[in-house]
């Protein structure tokens, strides 16, 4: 993903869900001396967010989709130059990089509160694939209204009610591409990991 959207996106917020210690986040500041810390990203993850210039954030997941993704989101909603966020997992890829990304760029234009997505979902219990959709890119407005809610099946279902509340439409449409993800493609013992 990284090498994809390099030079394609101003900013990469990185959200870690799993353990992080205090004492194990020195590299982002150091690099760390003798062994690699325990918990935290590996060596490897760390060494190509650095060379990309990403933001770490460090939020458990603790069975919260949405607080994750939120996380995210208020790491780029610091950023003043920022419009846009795109929430994309690592087990999920796109058709055509390059056009997909260029496309996305255009998109960064609009007035909308958000682009739903089409996600291509790869199961290891059927031989085709369904289809979904979510609102996968959200305006970053400075009021917070665009935060997701939703602990397991997370959207943004309480924002577009608060907007549609004070009268206006969010102006929701698809996205010009597709996602695919193959997180459910999985054998049994990847499954559970995950």
């Amino acid at each position: 993903w990284l090498d994809q959207v390099h030079g394609l996106v101003d900013r990469v917020a990185l959200v870690w869900t799993g353990a992080w210690e205090a004492g194990d986040m020195r590299w982002l500041t150091d690099a760390p001396e003798g062994d690699w810390p325990e918990t935290g990203p590996g060596a490897a993850m760390a060494g190509v967010a650095h060379a990309h210039g990403c933001e770490w954030v460090h939020r458990p997941l603790d069975n919260d989709f949405a607080g994750a993704r939120n996380a995210g989101i208020e790491t780029l909603a610091k950023h003043p130059d920022l419009r846009w966020a795109w929430f994309i997992d690592p087990d999920e890829w796109l058709s055509d990089p390059l056009a997909d990304t260029v496309a996305l760029r255009n998109m960064a234009s609009s007035d909308r509160w958000g682009w739903l997505m089409q996600i291509v979902n790869y199961r290891a219990d059927r031989e085709v694939p369904t289809i979904s959709d979510s609102v996968r890119i959200s305006r970053l407005d400075p009021e917070g209204i665009m935060r997701m809610d939703g602990r397991v099946h997370e959207g943004f279902s309480d924002a577009i009610h608060k907007i549609q509340a004070v009268g206006q439409h969010p102006r929701l449409v698809y996205a010009p591409f597709t996602l695919h993800q193959r997180g459910l493609a999985l054998g049994p013992e990847a499954m559970d990991a995950k």
